[in-house]
């Protein structure tokens, strides 16, 4: 097979076939995705070998030559940013307790603020003490502290203390445009999920300990009420723990979610107040119920 080398001058000529456009013409969407994709990239590497991003603003110009409507970019934009890779929601995830709960929001506000609310809220609300941080967001484990300890027990918090049970709490800031941020907040929950799948199995061990037991001091032997029994106890236990778990992974959905929806509206985040302060207004209401007891 042999090709014929088509001269510059033929291309610019006004009646020749312009293949190219024939051929895009015929793209389907799939297809545009990669041509963009591997355009995209091949401009990276040219320009600079460093660079592995690009600006929403060039974004938008990519949207504008393409006839693709901002406010569709800015939508997709929030989608992707706030996007979690959530784990395959298997029986345990729906009906127990899942790996990691999280929650993500849109933020109309500057980096430094949103920093500031996250660390005012997962510090001093929800107990919890800076692990570690970078750029992009930080890691909180629980906060051992007496006093910490003391102002959760005795709900002088916003909070209610129930992402001090998990084994981290991780935030992210990814900037979307000037002056909004894509704000997510993590709960790892393996340490839960685990401690239940163990109190599942201890229960099915219970279960056969019992009837075990019934049938060491039945006169007649082994039978099916021994099995009853076991299976009983083993039902009792279990459903116990199941229930457990289950409200007390809702009861974390609420603090993550609250925590969210804290820094997308810090306006509405309260300072809670001192211990003094509290400890004041706890007297006055006891020392009017006495009143009250007198008359």
């Amino acid at each position: 097979m042999s090709y014929r080398q088509i001269p510059a001058e033929e291309w610019d000529e006004q009646g020749a076939p312009d293949f190219v456009s024939e051929r895009l013409q015929q793209l389907s969407s799939d297809d545009v995705e990669k041509i963009l994709e591997r355009a995209i990239s091949l401009q990276m590497d040219s320009a600079d070998p460093s660079r592995d991003s690009i600006d929403p603003e060039a974004l938008g110009r990519i949207a504008d030559e393409l006839g693709i409507d901002r406010s569709h970019l800015r939508r997709a934009m929030v989608e992707e940013l706030a996007r979690i890779d959530e784990e395959d929601p298997g029986w345990l995830s729906r009906n127990l307790m899942p790996n990691k709960i999280a929650e993500s929001r849109t933020v109309a506000a500057s980096p430094d603020r949103v920093r500031a609310v996250l660390d005012y809220w997962l510090g001093s609300q929800e107990g919890l003490r800076k692990h570690s941080s970078n750029v992009e967001g930080a890691t909180w484990t629980r906060d051992g502290s007496p006093l910490t300890a003391i102002r959760t027990a005795f709900n002088m918090t916003q909070g209610d203390g129930s992402l001090r049970s998990v084994r981290a709490v991780t935030d992210t800031i990814k900037p979307l445009t000037v002056g909004n941020q894509v704000v997510s907040v993590e709960a790892d929950t393996s340490n839960l999920r685990q401690l239940a799948i163990g109190l599942l199995i201890g229960s099915g061990v219970l279960g056969a300990a019992a009837m075990g037991i019934s049938a060491g001091i039945d006169p007649g032997g082994f039978g099916a009420e021994n099995v009853a029994a076991g299976i009983g106890v083993a039902a009792v236990a279990g459903g116990g723990v199941w229930l457990g778990f289950r409200m007390w992974g809702q009861k974390l959905r609420r603090g993550v979610a609250r925590v969210a929806d804290a820094v997308a509206h810090p306006h509405l985040v309260k300072v809670a107040e001192s211990v003094p302060k509290r400890l004041a207004r706890f007297v006055d209401q006891i020392r009017t119920i006495g009143e009250e007891f007198r008359r």
